[in-house]
């Protein structure tokens, strides 16, 4: 599943020690991969973020975020995240010639499965960070601790950890055919799985029974989590399931053999061209997965 998978040792048991942490910083190994306003940059003429050897970090001067301990590769090789500031200047830097800094959205088709994944933990804390910088009980900056995992206010030392914000994302089948929505953001031929946040207090189920209802007015019984994702744009865990109609309000619903063309690059219905998610997104395997389950 892109975004998971991935396969660094976090070494979160260590993050509170700085001993180990500068130690793992000030290794002759460790290398960094670098953000700017939320992009990766990524290395010339390569599907893959630039990996530069942490003895380069003087040459930045003072960055925005980080050094954030992502944790050690399959090479044991250990990884740090930095973010510069939105006025660092590539064409006079270091990285003059190396690559560029690229959206993850538009780069995540082509890069492997474990870059996804560090890139996706980097991304998301940085926006964390970016969004946290204050304490929520009494207002005072925070500062970045446990080599940014966590964030302490000086004045009240109350603790903020980064959040992940669960949502339940489902296909809905009733027959034989699912059933996919068009969200106002989506291009009008793209067709996805319904989704929703989870409330608080609310399990898993009753918040797919609850957005599918809000959503498109159907009744769902057996809702069945098959995976979970999780998505860096900012901070969600994905959590799929297959939840079985009870009613059949007028929605749009697809048949089995429509579904597989969708996922396969599009499918015509009525003259129209209809679109399915892309492989990197939880609704694409939700969907691949009922279709498996009709073979």
């Amino acid at each position: 599943m892109p975004f998971a998978g991935g396969k660094l040792d976090r070494e979160s048991g260590k993050r509170n020690d700085a001993a180990y942490i500068a130690e793992q910083l000030a290794s002759p190994n460790t290398e960094l991969i670098i953000f700017q306003n939320a992009k990766p940059f990524f290395a010339k003429d390569a599907n893959a973020p630039l990996r530069l050897l942490a003895s380069a970090l003087p040459q930045f001067g003072k960055i925005k975020l980080g050094p954030i301990y992502l944790g050690k590769d399959n090479d044991s090789i250990p990884l740090f995240a930095i973010e510069l500031s939105a006025s660092f200047d590539v064409d006079n830097s270091i990285l003059q010639g190396m690559g560029e800094f690229a959206e993850l959205r538009q780069m995540m088709m082509r890069i492997s499965h474990e870059d996804l994944a560090m890139l996706g933990v980097a991304r998301s804390l940085f926006d964390w960070h970016g969004r946290h910088g204050y304490c929520a009980n009494c207002g005072a900056s925070s500062d970045i601790a446990e080599a940014g995992w966590k964030r302490i206010c000086p004045d009240c030392n109350t603790e903020h950890f980064p959040r992940t914000d669960p949502v339940a994302i489902m296909l809905v089948v009733h027959d034989g055919k699912c059933l996919l929505g068009n969200s106002p953001r989506f291009p009008r031929a793209f067709y996805s799985c319904l989704a929703g946040f989870i409330e608080a207090g609310e399990s898993i189920e009753e918040a797919c029974r609850r957005e599918v209802f809000e959503e498109v007015g159907v009744m769902v019984s057996d809702c069945e989590i098959i995976g979970n994702q999780p998505w860096p744009f900012p901070s969600q865990l994905m959590i799929g399931l297959i939840a079985t109609a009870t009613t059949t309000e007028i929605s749009s619903w697809f048949s089995k053999s429509q579904i597989a063309e969708m996922l396969d690059g599009g499918t015509l219905i009525d003259s129209e061209q209809f679109f399915g998610p892309p492989k990197v997104a939880i609704a694409y395997h939700i969907m691949q997965h009922w279709l498996e389950s009709l073979a």
